[in-house]
């Protein structure tokens, strides 16, 4: 009863609202929520709360260092051994704003205490000294003990966070046990506390941890880094935080040299269009290049090169040229790289069907003499504009022996255009040494004969192609273009695999997740892939799902997870999947003269388990990006570790952590970069461009990951500015993969308090009000089957027959989805082209209706003496029977 009475009169107390408010200022604003790196073993949690507990002491040198910096006084003990384990938490949370909670100071905790812990928000900061740290911490401290009756319950109302978000932030928690009772912590869900106490035999520790979430040697591994901070700091307090290293020298040792064991010796690099050379002078006969029914033996694709390539010489090109090759996939592309790689120059391939706007802006950037076009550019509008062109076609191209040309490995071989965050595309340019680093690791990892083919299934603007053209070069093998009508559904990818014979390819995973479900359907495929003996994968994260159901069918395929950015020479990271690999799939370890450091935000070395930045050395290093050094001094980074043998790191951006087994797992970006359908895009880049719409105010684009779409919201003053009118803006600036599934407006944009765009505050997209058009129900039974299998592939509810398939989510991904239960219900004659051109149902049933039309034309004037089937297409064509039931009956009388 007193209790009672005793917290009413303080509730109304001028100290109560004092508290109050105090509390109120210190825990408002946002928070970044980091979790502990709590996988550093890869411990499956099995459900069941359990607390376990580490005992420690400090070694005998470290125990008298502390006491006697401390002088035997608790408080002083306790300040420094919190700053201590602020740092620890900062490099393990990587967040310079977080809680670390402690109990009141009161020991032992009276059993009716009005409060019974504190939460200390501590903001760290870098550039400070470890004594700043300590004396913000003493005021800091000296504040919550004066408010330290406020209750913690109420505080946890103003944080408006979930339960989840919630238990990450108050997480840990620190003890002094001898002004502190760690019995207050009871009933919090915390995942680690780091408990002291100073006795007069020293100073002993313990650490109480989850035990479902933790293994024993990831908080002994803790214990040793929190030691290894005390260690710096009590010998120099003045030292920046951020030069303080908490790992011990078997670490570094582990991290720097063990796990980047990858140098392979190459006995005389050579450029890449050297050593196809070598091979066509060894195998002039062997087809190199398949081209639908067309193909070039070595012999011809080099002589044709190399006629090329003296014309492309006479015209000024050379080392240091950078040569625009723009064209569809054909014949004429494989002659055009090839031969501008015999100049000494680098070959540059470039989108035909992104806008004209983008192929104008990077024409002029490269400002070249010469454009390599294909014979079918001079149908394209964009043809007037390339005053200086050069046609290529195999056809006309004589052949003539191989030019004598100084190149060297170091020189650039390529430049591919990347995602740019400006708005501007960067051009990353890629040296011959790294390409031919990563072909002689393919060598040893896949092997490559005379027997092998090689599918092309990445556009040739992107940097997988160049494997898939080239490599097989080097060994006698065929490159196999895929055809202009070639689209990647299961029967085309199917047939192209079977009637080519190809033994290696790789896909993008969400093309090869979707190539996987059609298969478990189909049983006519087992011939299909028997000739296919390696598959890779690489862009998107893979499932182990798809990838067993894929194996239970082809066992005796080898399935290759690669990772690497455009700027390191392709895929530099890798990891072979089996069937009895379970759980999420890493990306895995380096391939050979390729060095991995994941880093912490100051670009030290973080410990195994804890997330930090991919940083890449090696020979895959690339040059940088082609007339940018703004943006090449900010990606392609000074070695902080230059022992390791080289002086350039490029940061790839991407997050990732080093698994127990020694692979390193991918954990996302730390940046607004995402990966659509395998595609790299910068978000800024898609923001920049819808800015310069002269209606838009402000903008945000986002990267919805569940459904791995991107959606655009929008501020206008302009009612009459429609998601129609901005779609049609980007798609003549933007490639297709960069334009949002939705436009959204709203009034305003939600801001942080820092006046930043809150892009967590961002509305949730409603799809049923994403078209512009107003809403038509089906018609008729064709309408009403579409509609059922539009809804189940875009995942809503309601969908009008004149609704627009892409401004209701739709992709080019789900668009194959789309095809793949149109063919099988409705038409089986469909290709993608047609759902891409006939984008809305009553379109797309349209012109069905049309194409029966002009089929019973077709056979009416085959039909002059059928005098039944002539009266037959009469009623269909005056209205009398509707044409699915003409079809119907014509194809009952075929039958008979």
């Amino acid at each position: 009863m007193e209790t009672t009475i005793s917290q009413n009169i303080l509730l109304t107390s001028r100290k109560f609202s004092r508290e109050e408010q105090y509390w109120h200022e210190k825990l408002q604003g946002e928070w970044t929520l980091s979790l502990l790196p709590t996988e550093g073993t890869e411990k499956e949690g099995d459900g069941v709360e359990e607390t376990k507990e580490i005992s420690f002491v400090f070694p005998d040198d470290l125990n008298a260092a502390v006491t006697a910096h401390c002088d035997h006084h608790p408080m002083k003990l306790y300040l420094f051994l919190l700053s201590t384990f602020q740092i620890m938490l900062n490099r393990y949370k990587q967040t310079d704003d977080m809680i670390i909670l402690t109990p009141v100071f009161q020991n032992p905790l009276p059993p009716n205490a009005w409060n019974r812990v504190l939460p200390l928000r501590v903001r760290m900061h870098q550039e400070a000294t470890f004594a700043e740290v300590a004396k913000e911490g003493k005021q800091l401290v000296k504040e919550a003990i004066e408010h330290q009756n406020y209750p913690f319950s109420q505080m946890m109302q103003w944080l408006d966070l979930s339960d989840t978000d919630l238990t990450t932030l108050l997480d840990t928690a620190f003890v002094l046990e001898n002004m502190q009772d760690i019995a207050a912590l009871e009933g919090l869900s915390l995942q680690v506390v780091f408990a002291f106490k100073q006795t007069e035999d020293g100073i002993t520790g313990r650490v109480r941890y989850a035990g479902e979430q933790f293994q024993e040697s990831v908080i002994e591994r803790m214990i040793s880094h929190y030691q290894q901070i005390l260690r710096d700091v009590v010998v120099d307090p003045k030292r920046l935080i951020n030069t303080i290293d908490m790992l011990t020298e078997a670490e570094r040792t582990d991290l720097l040299y063990t796990r980047n064991q990858t140098d392979v010796s190459h006995s005389a690099p050579k450029p890449i269009h050297q050593l196809i050379e070598e091979q066509a002078a060894s195998t002039p006969h062997l087809t190199a290049a398949v081209f639908g029914n067309k193909t070039l033996t070595y012999a011809q694709l080099n002589g044709k090169a190399n006629y090329l390539a003296r014309m492309l010489k006479d015209s000024g090109i050379g080392r240091g040229s950078n040569v625009p090759v723009l064209m569809n996939r054909s014949l004429n592309l494989v002659i055009s790289l090839l031969a501008v790689m015999k100049t000494g120059a680098a070959f540059v391939p470039l989108d035909v069907q992104s806008p004209n706007e983008r192929k104008k802006q990077l024409l002029d950037e490269l400002d070249c003499p010469v454009t390599l076009i294909g014979p079918e550019i001079r149908q394209e509008p964009s043809f007037v504009q390339l005053t200086r062109a050069v046609i290529v076609d195999a056809d006309d191209i004589q052949e003539e022996g191989d030019l004598k040309v100084q190149v060297d490995v170091d020189d650039p071989i390529y430049v591919i255009y990347t995602s740019g965050s400006t708005g501007k595309p960067k051009g990353a340019v890629v040296p011959h040494i790294g390409i031919f680093n990563r072909f002689r690791w393919m060598d040893e990892h896949y092997g490559c004969t005379e027997q092998d083919a090689i599918f092309q299934t990445t556009p040739h603007h992107y940097d997988s192609s160049v494997w898939q053209l080239f490599w097989p070069l080097l060994h006698g093998g065929r490159t196999v273009l895929p055809i202009p009508e070639f689209e990647m559904t299961l029967d085309q990818v199917l047939h192209a695999i079977s009637s080519y014979q190809i033994t290696i390819t790789d896909f993008v995973p969400s093309v090869f997740n979707l190539l996987v479900d059609q298969m478990e359907t189909r049983m006519d495929i087992q011939d299909s892939l028997s000739s296919i003996r390696h598959l890779i994968l690489g862009g998107e994260e893979i499932t182990a799902h798809t990838v067993h159901l894929f194996l239970q069918r082809f066992p005796h395929v080898r399935i290759t997870n690669l990772y690497g950015p455009t700027e390191t020479s392709i895929g530099v990271i890798y990891f072979e999947i089996d069937h009895t690999h379970q759980g999420p799939i890493p990306i895995g370890k380096p391939i050979a003269n390729t060095k991995i450091l994941l880093l912490d935000s100051n670009r030290k070395l973080v410990p195994a388990g804890q997330q930090g930045e991919i940083y890449i050395t090696g020979l895959c290093l690339g040059h940088g990006y082609l007339h940018d050094p703004e943006k090449t001094a900010a990606s392609f980074v000074d070695n902080p570790y230059p022992e390791i043998g080289y002086q350039k790191l490029y940061r790839t951006g991407d997050l990732g952590r080093y698994l127990s087994n020694g692979n390193i797992k991918f954990c996302g970006r730390i940046d607004h970069q995402v990966k659509v359908r395998g595609h790299r895009i910068e978000l800024g880049e898609i923001d920049e461009v819808l800015l310069s719409h002269p209606l838009v105010k402000e903008c945000a684009v986002l990267f919805q990951e569940e459904k791995a779409r991107l959606c655009a919201y929008y501020v206008s003053n302009a009612q009459e500015l429609t998601a129609s009118d901005l779609r049609g803006y980007l798609s003549e600036r933007l490639p297709d993969h960069m334009i949002p599934s939705f436009f959204v407006s709203i009034e305003k944009m939600p801001l942080t308090v820092g006046g930043k765009i809150n892009r967590k505050l961002l509305p949730e997209v409603d799809e049923q009000q994403a078209s512009d058009t107003e809403y038509v129900a089906p018609r008729n039974e064709k309408e009403e089957q579409l509609v059922t299998i539009w809804k189940e592939i875009l995942g809503i509810e309601k969908v009008g027959v004149h609704d627009s398939f892409f401004q209701l989510g739709g992709n080019s991904l789900l668009l194959l989805k789309m095809h793949a239960q149109i063919v099988k219900q409705v038409d089986s004659e469909i290709s993608v082209a047609h759902l891409f051109s006939y984008y809305t149902i009553a379109m797309f049933v349209d012109f069905l209706e049309q194409r029966k039309q002009d089929q019973f034309a077709s056979l009416e004037d085959q039909s002059d003496d059928d005098e039944s089937l002539l009266e037959l297409l009469r009623e269909v064509k005056e209205g009398v029977l509707s044409v699915d039931k003409g079809a119907e009956l014509i194809d009952k009388r075929k039958g008979n």
